[in-house]
């Protein structure tokens, strides 16, 4: 038989027997389910919502950790009492959570806190809307949709929210996000951009989460190496000796990999050969791609026979650079540039297309958010390219 011992403060119950079926093999110690005295007061002037009022609070102690698994719940008079409301009032809140599966009730035996089943749905997907260009508005509006339907073909739900804010306005959290973690909404988040700015209040939300970018683990990252290795490859097969690189990496990023990497297939480079990040303070990926292929095409006579480009928008300037510069492509000159699968963009001559998959993006998010949740180490995904030649219509 269940002995209940009173918590003379507050008046709720702990069943320090644990000798139901319920309680077996849990914790071992008496578990309180109190109320602290300077808990919210339920807001009288509503009494429509008051029963969500209560739901709310309870659900909030239990998500929290607060009430863990096996804590047995007071009475509903008792709960009442407690919370200056009425047993029908009550007995309404109870019910929706019985719903939601975060307690059980038997007769006889109680009402307690039930053993929740881990899962990261619904997943939270936190979208920002200050992107400087188009093209990476249309890629995250494409991983958006991957996200989603990634997630549907898995059976979990999603919550979408687009942060409206500036950038320099995003250190702080999201309202609505707060609240959907504490009302126990979304079980899970995956931020599609998350600068240091952004990533300090979602590492708080203790959910898992995911994000874009090498801020930290975990995280979906483009894998570098494996693009420049692809692209390089698919020059040599078409007879370069000498290769340039194009690219808004930083110099840490790009410099060493991409001699090492020149090295490995047997091509030659120059210093004034590797172009990266932004000399002008536009950030605008078109011109710099054209800016960059003219600052190799004035290198005369040393022209390069192959050029690797990344990112796709910076591949656009680079060609329209090229063709206006008279520079035979596809016989004295060939590239290889970067491109999103999906987001073809109009190749008008022949290259190599080196590209990745927003489907590839998303399926690693959602990888990530499971490892979390099942307590796995952070390590960050590397997304790798594949190879498609085009002909161009030149």
């Amino acid at each position: 038989m269940a002995i209940l011992e009173q918590n003379q403060k507050t008046g709720w119950f702990a069943d320090l027997s644990r000798e139901s079926a319920l309680d077996s093999g849990r914790r071992k110690e008496p578990l309180i389910c109190s109320m602290e005295e300077n808990e919210p007061l339920l807001d009288i002037r509503r009494p429509n919502v008051i029963w969500r009022q209560v739901c709310d609070q309870m659900r909030g102690k239990i998500l929290s950790g607060e009430l863990p698994p096996g804590t047995k719940l007071p009475s509903t008079a008792a709960i009442a009492e407690q919370s200056q409301t009425d047993v029908k009032t009550v007995h309404r809140a109870l019910s929706l959570l019985v719903k939601e599966g975060l307690i059980s009730r038997q007769r006889k035996i109680g009402t307690y806190v039930t053993e929740r089943k881990k899962t990261i749905s619904p997943i939270g997907i936190y979208s920002a809307m200050d992107l400087p260009t188009a093209g990476y508005n249309a890629f995250n509006n494409q991983l958006l949709i991957e996200l989603q339907m990634e997630a549907q073909r898995r059976d979990m739900k999603t919550v979408v929210w687009n942060d409206p804010r500036k950038d320099e306005d995003v250190s702080k959290p999201l309202p609505e996000i707060l609240d959907a973690v504490r009302g126990g909404e979304i079980n899970s988040l995956i931020a599609l951009h998350a600068h240091k700015g952004r990533l300090d209040w979602i590492r708080k939300l203790h959910i898992p989460a995911s994000w874009m970018g090498s801020v930290a683990d975990p995280t979906v990252v483009t894998d570098v190496l494996n693009f420049m290795d692809l692209a390089l490859d698919a020059l040599k097969k078409k007879g370069c000796r000498t290769v340039a690189v194009i690219s808004n990496y930083d110099a840490e990023i790009m410099d060493q990999p991409f001699l090492k990497l020149c090295v490995k297939h047997g091509l030659s480079t120059r210093v004034e050969y590797i172009i990266h990040k932004f000399e002008h303070g536009e950030f605008n990926l078109e011109r710099f791609g054209y800016e960059g292929f003219k600052k190799l095409w004035a290198l005369t006579p040393f022209h390069p026979e192959g050029v690797v480009v990344f990112p796709d928008l910076s591949a656009r300037g680079a060609i329209m650079a090229a063709h206006g510069s008279g520079a035979r492509i596809g016989d004295d000159l060939h590239f290889a540039i970067h491109q999103n699968e999906g987001l073809e963009m109009f190749c008008p001559v022949p290259a190599s297309l080196v590209m990745c998959s927003a489907r590839d993006f998303a399926k690693a998010h959602i990888m990530q958010v499971e490892r979390a949740l099942s307590g796995q180490p952070a390590e960050p995904t590397l997304i790798r390219y594949r190879v498609v030649e085009t002909p161009g219509c030149l």
